[in-house]
């Protein structure tokens, strides 16, 4: 039932299962987009966290900004902004495919 997971890391994972069924669940994440790892592919366009990614050399001036992202989507979601419901319908959508094991068997029998 939550809306959103915030996912605020500066860890260079290489997946997060954590996110994706939160995402498949229908919480919209916001994230650090930190490059080192694998956030920004794997939440692509339905990230609702900064803009600018996450920097080790500026995180006290990002921090600011991460909590402003996090303030303006809920008081969205809670102003009910049609914006928010298209874009977590649509990742419900695109995230159930995307990760179910048909969608992976799949990715890697085209790649592979």
């Amino acid at each position: 039932e939550a809306g959103f997971i915030l996912y605020p890391t500066s860890y260079p994972e290489t997946g997060c299962v954590t996110l994706m069924k939160a995402m498949s669940a229908g919480a919209l994440p916001i994230t650090s987009r930190y490059q080192d790892s694998t956030l920004p592919e794997l939440t692509k366009t339905f990230d609702l966290g900064p803009q600018t990614p996450l920097s080790l050399d500026d995180e006290v001036a990002w921090k600011d900004t991460y909590v402003n992202s996090v303030i303006d989507s809920v008081a969205k979601a809670f102003r009910g902004d049609p914006t928010i419901a298209a874009k977590k319908e649509l990742m419900i959508a695109t995230s159930r495919e995307r990760f179910a094991w048909r969608g992976v068997a799949r990715l890697w029998a085209d790649n592979f």
